[in-house]
């Protein structure tokens, strides 16, 4: 669903407290009417909607209020609760039904304290945290729904209006919806079948190169996701940002011309191996198999960085106060995917044999790279912890 969740500075002390309202610029349109509401706990706003389309804007300045929000198309739901405890403001798209339910009482009484008394006094003056807040960008997160998107949106939310895109809300290879004024575009919505790209090269490059096209239209700067597949795996040295590419797969090819599509306002993220607690990976597929058989066969002669998403995520975050221009950000150390499986069966404690074999035994469409190990020549480039503290962190949250 297309409703947007932005955060709201909130600060209080002895002397009293500090709400924001609203940011006008996060906004798709411009404010016409503001209204305000007082209701007991239990209160219910029924689910309505308004004839003439106009958007809704929900912000909850004392106690806790529960918005629900209908898609009258779809039959899809949303419900976020907002107020003391999440100071959020939420906008609805005018075609959308939707209402809300009081948690508690606001009725002029004192202000519950969101924090216990003899809480520590904050690490800077108020004004100048109301400052920073007046920083928050807008951020758009494409492929949403994936491991990456999942992981983008959660680390750029914690202080930024994250518009969280899925494939429903905009299929990429179509151009952008109206989705109002961006400061950051993080595109993470890809073609990532390798050995379907073979079979369907357009269907691939209408994805991955006429998606980032089309994400570059936005007119925001952007955040460009590529791969290790753009090389052909001859070394036996890490790659670095200035080596040649050579892509031997249509994937790979398709994923380099979007780096050429991405334009000069953009920072172009070379990646490899992901992997995160959500959507279909490497790390997921051998936890299950590892549960029901007493051995695998995986391939050996593949050597890479495995990538956690989480810290990838981070990693981003600080990348995009550095200059544009192509990145690899990838896990620090290497192995092999035999390896790796290893590594998760261990971890995880499961009791599971790792039989090592040849890529040439599984009969691929696609050719991988034999050597994909990805560095930074860049000055300031983040670094990203080793992969297997990735996937301890991954476990965690499986």
């Amino acid at each position: 669903m297309n409703v947007l969740t932005f955060p709201l500075a909130r600060h209080e002390d002895g002397r009293g407290w500090f709400a924001e309202l609203v940011r006008a610029s996060a906004l798709p349109k411009p404010i016409r009417q503001a209204n305000l509401s007082r209701s007991r706990q239990g209160v219910i706003r029924g689910l309505h909607y308004h004839e003439r389309g106009q958007d809704d804007l929900f912000v909850c300045l004392e106690g806790m209020v529960r918005v629900v929000v209908l898609d009258r198309e779809t039959g899809e739901t949303f419900t976020e609760d907002i107020g003391d405890d999440n100071p959020v403001a939420i906008y609805i798209p005018g075609t959308y039904a939707h209402g809300y339910e009081a948690l508690t009482d606001c009725l002029g009484e004192p202000r519950r304290a969101r924090r216990p008394l003899g809480r520590r006094a904050r690490p800077a003056p108020l004004e100048h945290d109301i400052a920073d807040s007046l920083d928050t960008r807008r951020v758009a997160v494409t492929g949403a729904a994936g491991q990456l998107g999942c992981a983008l949106a959660e680390a750029f939310s914690r202080d930024q209006a994250v518009l969280p895109l899925t494939r429903q809300d905009w299929d990429v290879t179509m151009p952008a919806p109206q989705l109002g004024r961006l400061e950051l575009v993080l595109h993470a919505a890809a073609w990532t079948d390798v050995d379907g790209a073979e079979a369907d090269p357009q269907g691939a490059a209408a994805v991955n190169v006429g998606g980032t096209q089309h994400a570059a239209e936005l007119g925001a700067p952007l955040v460009c996701f590529s791969t290790d597949y753009v090389f052909d795996g001859e070394k036996r040295t890490p790659y670095v940002e200035s080596d040649a590419p050579n892509p031997r797969s249509v994937y790979g090819r398709t994923k380099l011309n979007a780096e050429a599509a991405a334009g000069d306002e953009a920072w172009v993220v070379r990646t490899s191996w992901l992997f995160g607690w959500t959507s279909t990976n490497f790390v997921r597929t051998m936890l299950r198999l590892g549960a029901e058989r007493d051995e695998v066969a995986v391939v050996d002669d593949q050597r890479g960085c495995p990538t956690y998403v989480g810290h990838l995520a981070e990693a981003v975050r600080a990348l995009v106060e550095l200059p544009y221009g192509v990145w690899h950000l990838a896990a620090s150390g290497e192995c092999t995917w035999a390896e790796f499986a290893e590594a998760i069966f261990d971890e995880a404690g499961l009791d599971c044999r790792v039989r090592g074999i040849a890529s040439a035994e599984l009969g691929r469409p696609a050719r991988r790279p034999a050597y994909s190990v990805l560095r930074s020549e860049r000055e300031g480039a983040p670094v990203l912890p080793h992969w297997r503290e990735g996937l301890r962190a991954c476990l965690e949250r499986l």
